[in-house]
């Protein structure tokens, strides 16, 4: 929960409010969601899940099996028009896939997400 909450916190910081698939904006409370792209998170190996390179902000419609779905489709050709190698994302996620993930890495994923976390916050307020 701490590392999903810390990774959240920095998607948010990196990308903002606003659906990253949709035309809603300043999402707040459950309606801000994160989601995974552009494949959903059981598609992706345990570490990938944790991972903000396949995370962005997203509304709960968008996010929802019963309504976007993810927008798998939409996600790819957004990633790709702004210069991320979707092939090289599934490649890592593949190579994870069905390793067994020390807990160690969660607790060192939560210090380097902490860290990221400061930095963001820092360089959003000037550094003050």
């Amino acid at each position: 929960d701490k590392l999903e909450s810390l990774q959240k916190q920095i998607v948010i910081l990196k990308w903002g409010t606003d659906c990253w698939k949709c035309h809603k904006k300043n999402l707040i409370g459950r309606d801000l969601q994160l989601g995974h792209m552009p494949w959903p998170r059981v598609k992706l190996a345990v570490q990938c899940i944790f991972m903000t390179d396949y995370t962005r902000p997203q509304c709960s419609y968008c996010n929802s099996p019963y309504g976007g779905q993810g927008m798998g489709a939409a996600a790819t050709l957004r990633m790709q028009r702004e210069g991320i190698d979707i092939d090289a994302l599934w490649e890592a996620s593949q190579s994870r896939k069905g390793k067994t993930v020390p807990i160690q890495w969660f607790r060192d994923k939560i210090i380097e997400y902490q860290a990221t976390l400061t930095e963001l916050k820092a360089l959003s307020t000037g550094g003050n």
